[in-house]
């Protein structure tokens, strides 16, 4: 099942932290359809999501893709040795 396409429009400089990873699951049609669209059970999306969850990399991942987005690193600023 496709979710449906929506347009959300996030700050570049902002950080996504776990709870704005959950919001955008919801906006996507619901923890239960991008747990399905992702691979994961609706359970351990619910826990990897919550207050308290921890969720793998692979999740974040995994859910990123499901809502049609991707994670990307740049480099930051060194520290001096």
């Amino acid at each position: 099942a496709e979710l449906p396409q929506r347009a959300i429009a996030w700050p570049l400089d902002v950080p996504l932290d776990v709870e704005d990873l959950r919001t955008l699951a919801e906006t996507y049609g619901g923890l239960g359809a991008v747990a399905a669209e992702a691979g994961i059970s609706r359970e351990s999306l619910y826990r990897a999501l919550s207050a308290k969850g921890n969720p793998t990399l692979k999740t974040i991942l995994a859910v990123l893709k499901a809502v049609g987005m991707r994670l990307s690193v740049e480099p930051g600023e060194r520290l001096a040795a």
